[in-house]
C-alpha cells in the first residue's frame, strides 16, 4: 500500500517535473522577447523590401500561405541541410500565390505531424493509464541475488547502488516518452516563434541561425526516436548513416566558409543576385575586373533594380 502510493506521488513528480520544465522555457523565451523590443525601442524591425519581399506584399492570402511555408522550410533544412546559403532574401523563396500550390500540402504535412506530436503526448500524460497504481514487477535482467542493477535499471530509475533482492518499479515508458516529446517540440517551436513572422515582420526570409535552438529539439526527438526502436538492427544502422551524413556535410559546409569568394559561389545556386553581386565585389577589390564585370552582369540579368550593382559596374 505505502509503496503503491509512493509510486503514484513518483509519477505526480515527474509531471510536475515536465511542466516545470516548460514554465522555465516559456519564461526563458519571454524574458528574451522583452529584452529583443527594448532594444528595438518597441518598435517593428526596419528593413528594404528585398530583404523580405512578402511582407510588403498587398495580399494578405500570399503573405499567408507564405509565411505558414516557412517554417516548414526551416524544418525541411533542419532534416535534410542540402541546400544551405549565407543570404536567403529577395526571391531565394518564391511567394505562394495560391491555394493550389503544391507547397501548401508540406505545410499542411509538416504542421499535421506537429499537432498528432503535441495530442498524443498530451493524451498520454492526462490517460488513466498514467494516473492509475502501477504494480512492482522485476527489472528486466535483474534477479534474486544480483550485485547490481542493469544498465537499463540505473537509466530508468536513477539506481546506482548495489543490491542483492531487486524489485524495481519501472515507469510505463509511455510517460517517459510523452514528457520528453513535449519538451523537444516546445524547443523546437518556442524559440522559432520571433523569427516566424506571427507577431511581426523581420528583415530575412529564411535565415539558417535561427535554427541552432530548435536544433536541440530536434536531436532529442531524434534520440526518443532511436530508443523506442534500437532493438531493432534497421534504425542502428540508419542512426550511423545519419551522423556520417551529417558530418560529411558539415565537412563540405567548411570549405564555403573558407574565404568571401567561396561562400558567395556556393550561394549562387539559392540567390543569384545577391550571390553575384557580391562575388563582383570581391573579384574586383582582387583586380579581376573582367570576372567581376561578368558577376555584375550576370547578378543585374536575374534583378535589374539593383543601384549598387549598377554603380560598381
Amino acid at each position: 500500500m505505502l509503496l503503491d502510493k509512493a509510486l503514484s506521488m513518483r509519477e505526480i513528480r515527474k509531471t510536475c517535473g515536465a511542466v516545470k520544465s516548460l514554465c522555465w522555457l516559456g519564461a526563458g523565451l519571454t524574458v528574451l522577447v522583452c529584452c529583443r523590443l527594448h532594444l528595438m525601442g518597441l518598435t517593428s524591425p526596419s528593413f528594404a523590401t528585398s530583404d523580405n519581399p512578402t511582407a510588403r506584399h498587398s495580399s494578405f492570402l500570399v503573405r499567408t500561405l507564405t509565411f505558414s511555408y516557412l517554417p516548414a522550410f526551416n524544418g525541411l533544412l533542419l532534416l535534410f541541410p542540402r541546400w544551405l546559403s549565407f543570404d536567403w532574401s529577395m526571391d531565394a523563396i518564391p511567394r505562394i500565390e495560391s491555394v493550389f500550390d503544391s507547397r501548401n500540402l508540406f505545410s499542411i504535412l509538416f504542421y499535421g505531424l506537429f499537432y498528432l506530436g503535441m495530442s498524443r503526448s498530451l493524451r498520454s500524460l492526462k490517460s488513466e493509464e498514467m494516473t492509475k497504481k502501477i504494480k512492482p514487477r522485476k527489472c528486466r535482467g535483474c534477479g534474486q541475488g544480483c550485485g547490481y542493477h542493469t544498465r537499463y535499471c540505473k537509466i530508468s530509475n536513477n539506481n546506482n547502488y548495489p543490491t542483492s533482492h531487486c524489485n524495481c518499479k519501472i515507469a510505463p515508458r509511455t510517460r517517459r516518452e510523452s514528457e520528453a516529446i513535449l519538451i523537444s517540440i516546445s524547443i523546437l517551436i518556442l524559440p522559432f516563434i520571433p523569427a516566424s513572422n506571427l507577431f511581426f515582420y523581420v528583415g530575412f526570409v529564411v535565415a539558417e541561425r535561427v535554427l541552432y535552438l530548435p536544433s536541440v529539439g530536434y536531436c532529442l526527438l531524434l534520440g526518443v526516436g532511436y530508443g523506442r526502436l534500437s532493438r531493432y538492427t534497421l534504425p542502428r544502422i540508419a542512426l550511423i548513416v545519419l551522423i556520417l551524413s551529417y558530418s560529411a556535410r558539415t565537412y563540405l559546409r567548411n570549405f564555403d566558409w573558407q574565404d568571401e569568394e567561396s561562400l558567395y559561389r556556393s550561394g549562387v545556386h539559392i540567390n543569384p543576385p545577391k550571390a553575384y553581386g557580391n562575388l563582383g565585389s570581391v573579384l574586383s577589390s582582387q583586380g579581376r575586373t573582367k570576372e567581376a564585370e561578368t558577376a555584375f552582369r550576370i547578378a543585374l540579368s536575374f534583378r535589374p533594380n539593383m543601384a549598387d550593382v549598377h554603380y560598381n559596374l
